[in-house]
């Protein structure tokens, strides 16, 4: 045997084996970013108490009719704004609610049953009715006739997949 044709098989080696430690690595890091563990809303939502559910109030970002921020409330009660591209979750006792989303002058409200344990998710957007502005509102946005009242809004409910997809693309509310 020649001197030195072990050192470079030990060689060859080191570098087969440095390219099966990276491949490994790669393998193991791609397989960790592929799977699915809660969003940031889920993970930060705590259980809700017993006798209570959660409504989620989403937000998607729009280009027209979205600049200014909607003030939400449940039954009566503020709990906040949503600016275009936020989220707001908030538990409630169960039962009949009413939501209700404002901004300039006008208001809409839509009433729905939240079951115990129950999460409902909410979807405000801010929508054109295509009609012409009201004869002496200035700049003001059209009126779009709801069940209560007038106003430029839509509220839609989301089933859960949808509304995690979503939630995926929002930020918190402030």
């Amino acid at each position: 045997m020649k001197q030195g044709a072990g050192r470079g098989e030990t060689a060859r080696w080191a570098v087969s084996s440095a390219w099966r430690m990276a491949a490994l690595g790669l393998g193991l890091t791609l397989a960790a970013c592929s799977l699915t563990g809660p969003g940031p809303a889920e993970s930060s939502a705590p259980a809700v108490a017993e006798g209570h559910g959660r409504i989620y109030a989403l937000r998607d970002r729009q280009d027209l009719f979205s600049v200014a921020p909607v003030t939400l409330s449940i039954d009566g009660r503020t709990i906040g704004t949503l600016a275009r591209g936020t989220y707001r979750s908030v538990e409630v006792a169960a039962g009949q609610k009413s939501l209700t989303v404002s901004a300039w002058l006008s208001s809409m409200t839509t009433r729905f049953d939240l079951d115990a344990g129950a999460t409902a998710y909410v979807l405000i957007a801010t929508q054109p009715s295509g009609l012409p502005a009201p004869r002496g509102a200035v700049g003001a946005a059209p009126l779009r006739s709801a069940a209560d009242q007038q106003g430029p809004f839509s509220i839609q409910f989301l089933d859960e997949p949808a509304a995690k997809a979503l939630l995926a693309k929002l930020q918190p509310a402030q």
